[in-house]
């Protein structure tokens, strides 16, 4: 059997790895490059951001999204793209927003 190939490395822990079930699991937020967070506003997510200091982009779904996004962005930690309208041009606006 194939080792997994994985990318970046962080703390001696793989930052992705192809297959599985572990991108993306705490590594984003704080590489000391991420600049901005854009996510769809689940609360495990948001834990992170806030704990690494990273602004969000926050595209709510659905559940509990809309109304985290509507506490963290009158925190002033997030800006919030309209899932059912959003435009390039939007999530361009929300980036530079955040950054």
């Amino acid at each position: 059997m194939a080792a997994t190939p994985s990318v970046d490395c962080r703390h001696g822990q793989p930052a992705a790895r192809m297959g599985g079930w572990d991108a993306g699991a705490g590594w984003l937020e704080g590489h000391p490059k991420t600049r901005a967070f854009i996510i769809h506003r689940g609360t495990n997510g948001i834990y992170e951001a806030i704990y690494h200091g990273v602004p969000m982009v926050g595209i709510p779904i659905f559940a509990d999204q809309p109304d985290n996004m509507v506490h963290i962005k009158a925190k002033g930690a997030a800006f919030t793209v309209a899932f059912n309208s959003i435009k390039t041009e939007d999530l361009i606006d929300g980036q530079k927003h955040a950054i």
